[in-house]
């Protein structure tokens, strides 16, 4: 079974929330190519969601070119080149920097001090 975890007090829709887990499953190699996604009628039962939530995420991930519909085998996560997975990985990245940049220059910090905070972060990590 597929293990997703909706929020239903999110802000984020909840097709969304299902997208982003099962791309990340992807990404992350937990699930392979050519492994079954369950069924859209299936995975809505399950999560107590629309089937056109699910269809919506569905959707989604297939114009993201992460999984397949196949006829007689029902839907299927694609078999993905490396560097799809580096880019894919590498936009997931900087969209959360980004994030961290906007918020820190609604509070007010510099473009300088952010730089500085997040060079110290990466010195924490061992990475510098």
């Amino acid at each position: 079974m597929l293990e997703i975890l909706i929020s239903y007090h999110s802000k984020v829709p909840i097709y969304e929330q299902i997208f982003k887990q099962i791309s990340n499953k992807i990404l992350s190699g937990e699930l392979p190519p050519g492994a079954s996604l369950p069924a859209i009628r299936v995975l809505a039962k399950d999560l107590g969601v629309s089937i056109i939530t699910v269809k919506k995420a569905y959707e989604l991930l297939q114009s993201q070119h992460l999984i397949n519909s196949v006829v007689g085998k029902g839907t299927i996560v694609s078999k993905l080149s490396s560097d799809f997975i580096e880019d894919s990985i590498r936009k997931q990245l900087e969209k959360k920097i980004d994030e961290v940049i906007k918020f820190g220059i609604e509070v007010g910090i510099d473009s300088k001090e952010i730089k500085e905070i997040i060079l110290l972060k990466l010195d924490d990590n061992g990475e510098r």
